[in-house]
Parts: structure tokens; C-alpha cells; sequence
């Protein structure tokens, strides 16, 4: 054994993270809309930009010196929608999760794992008599709405468990639970697009358009 680590902070309810930033941005005097859309945004004209609001109530127009596009792997359609130019291009990249028994495994805490091939590595996360392992990282084609684990998902990770624990049949995978999610990140290089579980990348860029003033809407 080369080295070891233990952490202790890398543990968060999203859903609860979620509602404490919107209750800290209503305490500093932010207006917070629940079930609202953005339809349009303008160019950036006189210091600003105007934002069309659709609301359970009808719709709002609010003027803004900069609007920030936070919507994650979905910020090139909704600039699309919205009828903004977006001349960087957004790839959503793919990471998959196996849910298996934590029983199965027998860790305690969680261990990150190299896998066997590349330079990345799983890890396998306890929680409750369960234990997340993964993440993938893939820029294969699919829906952004509903990414799925596919069966190279379920090998990637099973190898890299087995190759240290040798613990788990070819279908203990597929038994159990899988998870999927998208990640937001700079398009990869050519040569990564479409060639599996752990040839993705997780590249990120900065840049401020120059559509009429060059500010008000920054990208990262």
C-alpha cells in the first residue's frame, strides 16, 4: 500500500443545500419564485439585459445588469429557448452509480478504488446498509433528460471492484440498484467522444461573450 486517506466532509444533502441558498439569498433581500421560467433574456443594451418571468401568476419583466444561466446541463437549451447565442458549447457528461448491499462489501468508511486500465478511480461510498459506488465518466450520446446505466456502465465499475476485492459475480450489478446523472462540462476532444465509462474528462472553461457590450452574462 502506497498511502491512505480518511475524510469526513464530502457529504451532502442536495435537496436540503438546494433550500438553505435560496433561504440565504431571500435573508439578503432576493425575490425567490417557486414553478417559474425564464422565456426570453435580451441583448445586453444601456447596462443591462431584460428577462421575461412566466409564473403560476402570469408573467414578470425584470431588468437586470447581469443574469446568470445556472440551469446545469440543460444552459444550452435554455439559451436556445431564450434566444440568446451561445457559441460555447456545453457536453454533458455522464456518471453512473451501482447501489449495492453494504453487506456485500464489508467497509466500514469509504475507499476509493484505482481502476484497472485508465488513471481513474471509484469509489465506494457508505451509507445506511447501502453503499454508492462509482462515478463513470463518459460523454456518450443520449437523452440529457433521463441518462441511463447501460451494461459498459455496470462492467467499468465491477472491475475495479473485483480487482481488489473479488467479492462480486458478473451480475451482482445488474441485481441491484443503478444511478445515473449528468455533470455539465467543456466539450472533450475529439478522440473521448463515445468511447465508454472512463474516457471522459471533466474540462472547464471561462469566457465573456461579446454580444453587445461584452458583459452582463458571463460563462463558465
Amino acid at each position: 500500500m502506497g498511502g491512505a486517506y480518511l475524510f469526513h466532509d464530502l457529504r451532502a444533502d442536495d435537496a436540503r443545500l438546494t433550500l438553505a441558498v435560496l433561504a440565504s439569498a431571500a435573508e439578503r433581500g432576493a425575490r425567490v419564485l417557486n414553478h417559474a421560467r425564464c422565456r426570453t433574456v435580451s441583448a445586453y443594451t444601456q447596462g443591462g439585459r431584460t428577462a421575461e418571468i412566466e409564473t403560476d401568476g402570469g408573467r414578470l419583466t425584470l431588468r437586470a445588469a447581469v443574469v446568470v444561466n445556472a440551469t446545469g446541463v440543460w444552459a444550452g437549451r435554455f439559451l436556445q429557448e431564450a434566444g440568446l447565442p451561445g457559441r460555447t458549447q456545453l457536453a454533458p457528461a455522464k456518471g453512473a452509480h451501482l447501489v449495492l448491499p453494504a453487506a456485500l462489501l464489508g467497509n466500514d468508511v469509504a475507499v476509493s478504488l484505482p481502476v484497472p486500465g485508465d488513471r481513474r478511480t471509484v469509489s465506494v461510498v457508505r451509507q445506511g446498509p447501502f453503499c454508492f459506488v462509482g462515478s463513470t465518466d463518459s460523454h456518450e450520446p443520449a437523452d440529457v433528460d433521463a441518462p441511463g446505466v447501460g451494461e459498459r456502465d455496470v462492467d467499468y465499475v465491477l472491475r475495479a471492484l473485483n480487482r481488489r476485492l473479488g467479492r462480486l459475480s458478473p451480475t451482482a450489478g445488474r441485481r441491484r440498484c443503478r444511478r445515473a446523472q449528468r455533470r455539465p462540462v467543456a466539450p472533450p476532444p475529439h478522440r473521448a467522444r463515445g468511447r465508454g465509462p472512463g474516457h471522459g474528462d471533466r474540462r472547464q472553461a471561462h469566457h465573456l461573450p461579446r454580444d453587445g457590450g461584452g458583459h452582463g452574462r458571463p460563462g463558465l
